[in-house]
């Protein structure tokens, strides 16, 4: 069962990826909002799918303890 449904979910991504590149790529011409709304609903709709077919959930903790200022080059203060 685990097989079956990893190979559902990568022939989704898969197609996911490839439906989404070809709007992505058409909208880059017209700024980086226009392709920065094909990448997030990328992203979105790779997660559902992780969600829906794997049971996958996200969960992030330790949200509150970054700062919430910029510095000045637009960079978190928090180093990685």
């Amino acid at each position: 069962m685990l097989f079956l449904r990893s190979l559902l979910f990568n022939l989704c991504f898969l197609a996911l990826t490839l439906a989404l590149s070809i709007p992505l790529l058409a909208s880059r011409p017209f700024g980086f909002q226009a392709a920065w709304f094909w990448g997030t609903r990328w992203s979105a709709w790779s997660l559902a799918l992780a969600r829906i077919i794997c049971g996958i959930r996200l969960e992030v903790e330790g949200v509150e303890h970054l700062p919430g200022t910029l510095c000045g080059d637009g960079q978190t203060s928090v180093g990685v």
